[in-house]
């Protein structure tokens, strides 16, 4: 949310809200920063205690899978608030270069694209598991397995 705000306000017609704009894009920066060293170290804690659980351990896998492409997104962003700001800057991406799309859609919508496949990868794969007799069986309850 605080992205969302600040970002409106920066590129918002009312220039006295520009300042509160970008303190909250700045905020948000470091929300992201908290929230992804959290889930790091989380899932390093986690790793070890489902070694014997195959739905987990995939889970805590892909969530290891995503991260360079969460870190690009996270270097784009803290790129985009804190860098030069100018029209002709390639980490603008309401500015005039026409290339700045293209790095925007790339380092933003395609890395979070790569996050979002992996995560249904990942609950595709733990979907099934294998019972103690070694049949196979779904662990949900649902009529269709889902």
């Amino acid at each position: 949310m605080l992205a969302v705000i600040g970002g409106r306000y920066v590129s918002g017609d009312n220039t006295s809200n520009t300042t509160l704009g970008k303190t909250l894009l700045r905020a948000s920066i470091f929300v992201f920063i908290g929230l992804s060293i959290t889930i790091l170290v989380l899932s390093a804690i986690s790793l070890p205690k489902v070694r014997h659980y195959r739905a987990e351990r995939v889970v805590i896998i892909t969530l290891f899978a995503t991260v360079p492409f969460i870190m690009v997104r996270l270097a784009y962003s803290i790129l985009t608030v804190f860098a030069d700001q100018t029209a002709d800057s390639i980490f603008n991406p309401t500015g005039s270069v026409d290339r700045s799309v293209w790095v925007h859609f790339v380092m933003v919508v395609a890395m979070e694209m790569i996050v979002v496949i992996l995560a249904e990868l990942s609950s595709m794969a733990s979907s099934r598991t294998r019972g103690l007799k070694g049949e196979v069986h779904r662990e949900s309850r649902g009529p269709s397995g889902f």
